[in-house]
């Protein structure tokens, strides 16, 4: 609220014991589309909270994007704790990108409601399309919702950028002005099925997120940085990357707050690791 320029405010003095809750930081939201997904479960534009683990309710995802963002998550929840709390916003697909893009921006614009609608406050956001751009000129449309609306319910958001180069992920970044905003600059090659496609890195990031803080009971000591991503086949690129060389791409991309996955190396010094 405003505090009046003439007027008065009332104030309660807080000098009573009250019970000590612990924060959560790892409840994440995904806004994305899913043609195929149970319109029962998952009405359009409504936010449904589940728990990943939840096999029946995972299913009723269907085959789009949606479902593969939760798998992404699903992937990297590699310990006894097997679900990640997840608040589901489906959207219809457009006619184009754009359009898809308007229909996750009208959700973003309207985060504030999200948190009383499935009594729980998500503090990672996982939208759809940021790797997509009109022109290299332009920013991307969920970006700019995204860094409108993220401080308003304190979340970050891990966005995918253009995956194919260096300089184009870089160009991505500088169109960014938020904080709480965290690009990643390479995609993730994994199986569904018998096949072999291309998906966003953002929710594989999230879920490693996810892990980080279960294990270490959510104290902000251990950082997700140098760690393992599961479930992936291969990148859709392979960055050139050394601990000790700052001239290297990977190292490059870093210097510009690009996030990257680097392939390990058995017997190479200065490999992210020996393999993996």
């Amino acid at each position: 609220m405003t505090a009046p320029t003439f007027g008065m405010t009332f104030t309660r003095v807080f000098d009573e014991p009250v019970p000590v809750l612990g924060a959560d930081f790892s409840k994440i939201l995904i806004i994305e589309t899913s043609e195929d997904a149970n319109a029962d479960t998952y009405p359009l534009d409504t936010a449904v909270r589940i728990s990943t683990g939840d096999s029946t309710m995972v299913a009723d995802l269907g085959t789009g994007m949606l479902a593969a963002y939760v798998q992404g998550i699903n992937d990297q929840l590699s310990d006894l704790n097997s679900g990640a709390d997840v608040t589901i916003v489906r959207v219809a697909e457009g006619a184009d990108t754009l359009a898809t893009c308007a229909n996750i921006v009208a959700v973003l614009n309207a985060i504030t409601d999200i948190p009383s609608a499935v009594n729980a406050t998500p503090r990672i956001v996982l939208a759809g399309r940021t790797a997509w751009r009109a022109d290299l000129d332009t920013t991307n449309p969920v970006i700019a919702a995204l860094e409108a609306n993220l401080g308003k319910i304190l979340a970050v958001a891990v966005v995918d950028v253009d995956d194919t180069s260096a300089a184009n992920a870089i160009d991505a970044r500088e169109t960014m002005s938020s904080e709480r905003l965290m690009p990643v600059g390479v995609a993730a090659r994994v199986y569904e099925g018998e096949v072999l496609v291309t998906r966003p890195m953002s929710p594989r990031v999230a879920g490693l997120m996810v892990r980080v803080d279960n294990s270490t009971g959510g104290t902000p000591f251990d950082p997700f940085a140098n760690r393992a991503i599961y479930g992936l086949a291969g990148l859709s690129r392979k960055i050139p990357f050394s601990l000790l060389d700052g001239s290297t791409e990977g190292q490059q991309l870093l210097e510009a707050n690009v996030a990257i996955v680097a392939e390990g190396e058995t017997g190479v010094d200065g490999a992210i690791s020996d393999g993996g």
